[in-house]
């Protein structure tokens, strides 16, 4: 008698099919819970950079002041300097002043001042009370004309300055020479002060008139 034969076992086969099918989609399935925590991780800092609870901190702004090159602190340094010559100028009444600024036009000074004086000995007193001025800022002037004349001109490095009688003013017209210059406003102080010099005498009258004083005074004595 012969026994029945035994029936094959489908299932082993088909575990054995299965398993490989296991494996390939594992890698896959890892892959895939994977890629959200790689998108996670890449987008983590833009999130924070657009998300209004995260406060970004901003490099700190240097508070020093820019620094000032060399031709500004000259060019300051020239135009204070014009400024003291007029306000010297003014001490002795000097009239019609003037301050052009030349700065682009000629290469060897910034400032031309022009004044006047109402006669030779008061031009002289302007003059000499600029050169005692530039003197004192710890420069050394230079003086292209003699006491008396009607036209004396200060060479003070990076000012020039010139003195005029009003007639000598009128025809040697520096003011024409430098028409399409900038001239520089002088505060009102000194604009007062020029007015008041036109109604006062000049510096070398009011000497004069002292002098007669002090001779009527010795002839009443006498």
């Amino acid at each position: 008698m012969t026994l029945p034969k035994k029936p094959l076992r489908k299932t082993s086969s088909a575990a054995g099919a299965a398993k490989p099918a296991a494996k390939k989609t594992a890698p896959k399935a890892a892959a895939k819970k994977a890629a959200p925590k790689a998108a996670s991780r890449k987008s983590s800092p833009s999130s924070a950079k657009k998300s209004p609870g995260v406060a970004i901190k901003k490099p700190a702004r240097s508070l020093a002041p820019p620094k000032s090159d060399g031709i500004t602190l000259r060019r300051e340094a020239s135009r204070k300097l014009a400024m003291a010559l007029v306000e010297a100028g003014l001490d002795k009444k000097a009239d019609r002043i003037e301050v052009i600024d030349v700065n682009d036009r000629l290469d060897y000074t910034d400032y031309v001042v022009l004044m006047t004086g109402r006669s030779d000995t008061h031009v002289g007193a302007i003059a000499q009370a600029v050169e005692n001025q530039v003197k004192l800022e710890g420069r050394h002037p230079r003086n292209d004309a003699r006491r008396g004349s009607a036209w004396i001109v200060l060479d003070c490095g990076d000012v020039w300055v010139h003195v005029f009688l009003d007639e000598a003013r009128k025809y040697y017209d520096i003011e024409g020479l430098w028409m399409d210059a900038p001239r520089v406003e002088l505060p009102e102080e000194m604009r007062s002060m020029m007015t008041a010099a036109l109604i006062s005498p000049p510096f070398a009258l009011q000497n004069d008139d002292e002098d007669e004083d002090e001779d009527d005074e010795e002839d009443n004595e006498d």
